[in-house]
């Protein structure tokens, strides 16, 4: 590395070395990035063969670069050693420890250790048909509920809901951590509880039927969440997927405009119905004389190009504190809809 001009990685510095050493010197400084080190580029470090620390919060501050791994290492090993094991403890003083046998178990084991401590005493445990229904439903094509809404938003009305929907999403997390740390070829064993928490907010705040509008919502999602913990995953998606939308368009889409404007006479639509009557213009059919145009409505799909292989990090880049109850604390936004597919499932 010498006789090499090195540019520091911190944005808008303009600062250049000529060696590794007075580059560490630089950035090891009081008076150089005193507030900005989290916003070095990795990339850059990366060029210039440095190695920094990626806490929060760093005792040694501002000295959070080192020339080697190895040094590194012995800094994380002094200064941010792993946490020590956490617990997730219900409103009926059951504790789950993280500080598992690391033998691989079965599903339905961990899900009676983990999730079904979380119920009631005198519960009975259903997670043996519970884990055989979600293994049954992963066989067969995934079919989306009939609705879109649901009451995420009354749980903020209601603190103890709240609170033990949230010890499910940490117990279900716990879980997977459980299986990975046993055995991480299995992913039989880890595929009921990625489901369970795709679905998670379908099974609890799945909206009622009118034939089910016997409760109020507070005690519903309650006996709902009682239900989850006991492993009554049958009954919960059964409930689920049979609400369905105030208004659903079951009609053909091939109809006559006549037929069109009948059924919007019918329906006291009058202006749709004179607007359809009125109407007089045909289906265009597709022939030799306008495929051409149909073609270049619909382009040929792009070549997938494959994957890039997938790089290990020049540093490991660890996560710290208890990540359960991180995911717990973050912000509430996510999109709408309850088949979540990114980071959005853990946020409520």
């Amino acid at each position: 590395m010498n006789n090499i001009n090195l540019r520091c990685p911190m944005p808008h510095c303009n600062h250049v070395s000529h060696n590794q050493f007075e580059l560490l010197k630089h950035l090891n400084s009081n008076t150089s990035h005193p507030t900005t080190l989290h916003l070095a580029d990795q990339s850059t470090c990366n060029q210039h063969n440095i190695f920094q620390c990626c806490q929060h919060t760093c005792p040694t501050s501002p000295t959070r670069f080192f020339s080697t791994l190895h040094e590194l290492h012995q800094h994380n090993t002094t200064h941010h050693p792993p946490p020590t094991p956490t617990t997730i403890t219900s409103s009926n003083t059951t504790t789950i420890n993280n500080n598992y046998p690391q033998t691989p178990q079965s599903s339905i084991d961990i899900a009676t250790t983990i999730i079904f401590s979380l119920s009631r005493p005198g519960a009975i445990n259903n997670w043996s048909s519970g884990i055989n229904f979600i293994t049954e439903l992963l066989q067969q094509q995934h079919v989306p509920p009939d609705f879109r809404n649901t009451w995420r938003k009354h749980l903020r009305h209601q603190k103890r809901n709240k609170s033990n929907f949230q010890l499910l999403q940490a117990a279900i997390l716990q879980s997977l951590s459980t299986i990975y740390a046993s055995n991480t070829d299995n992913n039989d064993t880890t595929s009921p509880f990625w489901w369970l928490q795709l679905h998670l907010e379908m099974l609890i705040l799945a909206p009622t039927t009118t034939a089910q509008n016997n409760n109020t919502i507070q005690p519903t999602i309650s006996d709902r969440i009682t239900a989850f913990q006991s492993g009554n995953i049958q009954e919960l998606y059964q409930t689920a997927m049979s609400c369905n939308r105030l208004s659903t368009n079951n009609d053909p889409t091939k109809r006559s405009h006549i037929e069109t404007a009948q059924k919007a006479a019918d329906s006291d639509q009058m202006t749709i119905a004179v607007t359809h009557a009125c109407t007089t213009a045909t289906i265009a059919k597709i022939n030799d004389t306008n495929i051409d145009i149909v073609h270049k409505l619909y382009p040929p799909p792009v070549i997938n190009p494959g994957h890039r292989p997938r790089t290990l990090p020049s540093q490991p880049f660890c996560l710290p504190g208890d990540i359960c109850q991180t995911i717990r604390h973050i912000t509430r936004h996510k999109a709408t809809g309850v088949n979540a597919d990114s980071t959005d499932s853990f946020m409520i």
